[in-house]
């Protein structure tokens, strides 16, 4: 298989220029090519290879350059090695994209299966307040009440210094 992952090479496409310059190099080695459009023969080349990398694009020049080919391929045999070559990278980036969408997933339901139920928040805010109420002495008519007041909805800064204040002269009473 490959031994290159898309850590070390990109997808990027190579764009006009480099297209031009590779499809160049691939022509140089037919001195007597005798297409009825050469010009319109390179540009079929240069569109077929500029929507690639680079590297896709080196690969295919070697390719025929491997084969000894009489004839320079034609713009769909050349699109397809084009193909071949980007298809396992492709695959490995969207596979990756498609894991890192469901880890993301995973963790967003894992996230929402530990967030405590109001009346959880409650309990908890109960269990906590008993022990300073008994050792305090402090007396609150009902803690449940108060629990779901500040869990329930968000307090305004000045709510929350307000209740903080009142908490703090019942702890100075008690003591």
């Amino acid at each position: 298989m490959h031994s290159q992952s898309l850590t070390t090479l990109s997808l990027e496409p190579m764009g006009r220029t480099m297209a031009t310059e590779l499809v160049r190099r691939l022509l140089v080695g037919y001195p007597n090519l005798t297409a009825p459009d050469p010009e319109g023969y390179l540009a079929a080349l240069v569109d077929a290879m500029e929507g690639y990398p680079q590297w896709a694009g080196e690969h295919a020049v070697m390719r025929v350059d491997e084969e000894n080919k009489k004839f320079p391929p034609t713009e769909k045999e050349f699109r397809s090695w084009l193909k071949e070559y980007v298809r396992p990278f492709v695959f490995e980036r969207q596979y990756n994209l498609h894991s890192m969408e469901q880890l993301a997933e995973s963790n967003r339901l894992e996230r929402d299966s530990k967030e405590e139920t109001p009346e959880q928040k409650r309990e908890a805010v109960e269990r906590h307040l008993r022990p300073a109420q008994e050792k305090y002495g402090l007396q609150f008519t009902c803690i449940g009440d108060a629990a779901s007041n500040v869990l329930d909805r968000k307090l305004s800064e000045a709510e929350a210094e307000a209740t903080l204040e009142k908490y703090r002269k019942l702890k100075a009473k008690a003591e």
